[in-house]
């Protein structure tokens, strides 16, 4: 009489979606009011989730109500099991169907092959299944989860009962096949293939290594600058032929370049001859200082 995380339930279940319509929830719950049990458990799931239990309401109903606005609004989430007299069937006009919430939920492999087993002994739920597998769109999902090293599936179910059980309880599991309920009773369930899962099919081998990323190629190299010169005569005239020995050995080839080259000329010869009349003065001097 506890509640339980939705992935430690051991039986196949349905979720109940309300949508804050309190009067179903009342329906649901309307056994329960002298069940003195299950009015503890409630009142133990109201503490849980607000942390408190209502204080000056009649008991049970106070608590009860509020009980059932809670799980009307879907703070409290109420679960249902499959009934045990229930049937499978395939609809081949309407094979696949979008992911919703009322589907069956399968929380692992063992407890969908349980429910697959049993379910393989009612003749119509066995065809549907088959017919499920053999449907066109079946190839797309099984590829994804089960190898076809592993199977003779081609364009029919498997033959071996071991191997459809497994085949069955990986795809409702991973939610690739679903089974919705026709009506709120749950005696009479869907099988549909969801379609917004389109898996690749799984490769075989190694996956082939990436080639590697080409580099791009340099750019190519800049035309060099164009000269803007114009190009030199094949014979020289006795000018120019002048102006290049000048410029090979220092002479100067114009007017002014003579006249300055002239004046620094001078001003050697001069510092020179100045520096030769101060030396017999100095060398006089310690002789006089002698005397």
């Amino acid at each position: 009489m506890r509640s339980v995380a939705p992935q430690r339930v051991p039986v196949p279940f349905v979720r109940e979606w309300f949508r804050h319509d309190r009067e179903r929830v009342t329906a649901l719950l309307g056994w329960c009011r002298r069940d003195l049990e299950f009015v503890q458990a409630l009142a133990d799931e109201l503490c849980r989730c607000l942390g408190r239990v209502p204080i000056g309401m009649p008991h049970p109903d106070g608590m009860i109500e509020a009980t059932e606005h809670k799980i009307a609004d879907g703070l409290i989430e109420v679960a249902s099991a499959l009934p045990d007299n229930m049937s499978v069937v395939f609809d081949e006009d309407w094979p696949f169907e979008k992911v919703r919430l009322d589907a069956v939920v399968f929380v692992s492999p063992a407890i969908a092959t349980g429910f697959i087993l049993t379910t393989l002994q009612d003749p119509p739920s066995r065809a549907a299944f088959e017919a499920a597998l053999e449907h066109p769109l079946s190839r797309h999902y099984v590829a994804a989860s089960w190898p076809p090293e592993a199977s003779n599936y081609g364009h029919q179910p498997p033959d071996d009962t071991d191997e459809l059980v497994a085949l069955l309880a990986e795809l409702l599991t991973t939610r690739r096949l679903a089974l919705l309920p026709r009506d709120l009773s749950r005696r009479v369930l869907r099988l549909v293939w969801v379609e917004h899962i389109w898996p690749r099919a799984v490769p075989v081998g190694p996956p082939a290594s990436a080639p590697p990323a080409e580099r791009p190629s340099p750019p190519p190299p800049a035309d060099p600058p164009v000269s803007v010169l114009p190009d030199a005569p094949a014979d020289l005239s006795p000018q120019a032929q002048t102006h290049v020995a000048a410029a090979q050995d220092g002479t100067p080839f114009c007017a002014e370049c003579a006249r300055r080259a002239a004046e620094d000329r001078r001003a050697a010869e001069d510092q020179h001859a100045s520096e030769d009349q101060r030396e017999p003065a100095d060398q006089q001097e310690p002789e006089l200082a002698n005397a």
